[in-house]
């Protein structure tokens, strides 16, 4: 054997067998973590910051949630305050009688948020058992801990 190695010989390269399993190895645990961490939200659309035409203002130490009739009643927004980068997310919608609609909020599967306090509106289709000619009451639940209850706006913002 010859003393006088160039550098191309203390190359190894790995085997292709041994190469697709190192990327087998590192696409398993991505797929993972990606799947994992998507939860599907049950809102037509999301949307940082508030809706069109609605200007409130809200306590930064305790800001509530509130909803808005949009579109003649055929939809409706709910807004609640968070990280911008890490809004709830809607997982369950329902009309548990004519007059009052329920929404189920789960914490967005982030690994990094933003620390900052901002709104996001989340606009959902008006269930059919809804009487939108009444005053309607929307309960939200976020975080499986804290409840709110509060009435849609009579109006259109």
């Amino acid at each position: 054997m010859s003393e006088n190695v160039g550098w191309h010989a203390l190359f190894i390269a790995p085997s292709v067998g041994a190469m697709k399993r190192r990327s087998t190895l590192v696409v398993v645990p991505v797929l993972v973590l990606a799947l994992t961490a998507c939860v599907q939200s049950v809102a037509v659309d999301t949307v940082r910051g508030l809706p069109d035409g609605v200007d409130v203002e809200f306590d930064p130490v305790d800001p509530q949630p509130f909803a808005s009739w949009l579109d003649d009643r055929e939809r409706f927004s709910v807004v609640t305050y968070g990280s911008s980068s890490c809004a709830p997310v809607p997982t369950s919608i329902s009309a548990t009688d004519a007059t009052t609609i329920a929404i189920t909020f789960v914490p967005a599967k982030a690994l990094v948020c933003t620390a900052d306090l901002g709104p996001t509106t989340h606009v959902f289709d008006t269930p059919a058992a809804t009487d939108t000619e009444a005053l309607v009451t929307v309960n939200v639940l976020l975080d499986d801990e804290t409840d709110y209850e509060f009435e849609l706006n009579m109006q259109n913002p």
